[in-house]
């Protein structure tokens, strides 16, 4: 409150009374901001990309830094690509004013944790998921403002607050997490089951508490065809563009899987916490509120159904022969063949395994059958 008083005093008064420039209330806070739900919401966070991340090869991941060709692809459509298809829907579609500035906003946050979770469930390429969202969301503290400036106060002619104390906030926590699971896959290989378990526990809490902490205020089932349509847009052509951007970048398929999910799928909890602040309170936080509300709904159908059919395609580490709860259950990730022989079938066992007297080839051994010994 301190530093908007000084702004407003530094501010001509033309710039507040004019009639092209509209200037955004000052935050009074979210309603469900209290110290223990902060708290406990940065830990399911810390305890969901820790968890993520310690089930990464450590190997695969040095790899994909080595050679970050995906993780450059990635950012440039997480940074440069969505925030213009926001310009882009909000100007065909001309929703109301409130609609208009938060679906910019929503498509200029970093990409959301659960993108690297889908990553893992679908058995994409987990390693560059993380490798992205660790460096979208650090390169969030500049690219957001960046990106406010051009479509919100340049081209749209409004001056919003960006609040960065919760954005560095979430920055150390999901960069801590981030490394910390690293550092788990590097030291305990062997931890990976438990991490895995930790981070479902952690992504189901995160889900309930974002249903309940904006669905009570924002219901969007009452709402004009232009919101809907200028919401949904940026997502489907996001999954579309990203998925033609990865095939032009000739990345592997798995690659192409991670680098659009990541692209398309976006951190809905800074959305909602810039929806609070932009609009402290009454319809036009509720109007808001609908915008990350309805984008994550939409993210999360577009993204199963395209994870979906890239592993139909072979566009995952998972063979598409495998049942669909043995390729959600199982981690098929390039570290972990022995869990890849449990879901093949027999017939795909007995194909693969070498003829008797023949000398067996390394493919052949990786998926041969384990011993009754």
């Amino acid at each position: 409150q301190f530093l908007y008083l000084i702004g407003i005093t530094m501010t001509p008064p033309a710039a507040l009374s004019g009639s092209n420039t509209t200037m955004v209330p000052p935050p009074a806070g979210p309603e469900d901001a209290s110290p223990l739900v902060v708290v406990v919401r940065h830990f399911l966070l810390f305890v969901l990309l820790a968890g993520l991340a310690g089930t990464v090869d450590f190997g695969h991941m040095k790899a994909v830094l080595i050679a970050p060709r995906g993780v450059a692809v990635g950012l440039l459509c997480q940074v440069v690509l969505l925030p213009f298809l926001g310009f882009v829907s909000v100007n065909t579609f001309h929703p109301e004013d409130v609609v208009r500035i938060q679906v910019l906003v929503t498509t200029m946050v970093p990409g959301g944790a659960l993108s690297n979770y889908f990553c893992s469930l679908f058995n994409a390429d987990l390693a560059l998921s993380i490798a992205m969202t660790t460096a979208s969301t650090l390169l969030s503290l500049l690219a957001l403002p960046l990106n406010v400036f051009l479509y919100i106060e340049l081209l749209s002619g409004t001056t919003m607050s960006i609040p960065w104390g919760g954005m560095i906030e979430s920055v150390c926590v999901a960069a801590g997490g981030l490394l910390c699971g690293l550092l788990i896959s590097a030291k305990r290989p062997t931890w990976k089951k438990q991490c895995g378990v930790a981070a479902t526990v952690a992504v189901v809490l995160l889900t309930v508490y974002t249903l309940f902490a904006t669905t009570k205020k924002a219901p969007v089932w009452d709402r004009c065809a232009t919101f809907y349509l200028s919401v949904a847009f940026p997502c489907v052509m996001g999954i579309f563009l990203s998925h033609l951007a990865g095939t032009a970048a000739r990345l592997t398929p798995q690659q192409g899987t991670a680098v659009t999910v990541e692209c398309s799928y976006q951190n809905i909890g800074i959305a909602t916490s810039l929806a609070f602040v932009a609009f402290p309170g009454g319809d036009e936080q509720a109007v808001a509120l609908g915008v990350p509300v309805f984008y994550g709904a939409c993210q999360g159908v577009m993204v199963v159904c395209y994870c979906t059919l890239m592993w139909k395609l072979g566009r995952s580490y998972a063979p598409p022969s495998c049942a669909v709860w043995e390729m959600l259950k199982h981690d098929f990730q390039p570290a972990d063949k022995a869990e890849k022989e449990e879901c093949l079938s027999d017939s795909e066992l007995d194909s693969e395994a070498p003829a008797v007297g023949s000398p067996a080839s390394p493919t052949s051994l990786s998926y041969a059958r384990p011993s009754s010994a």
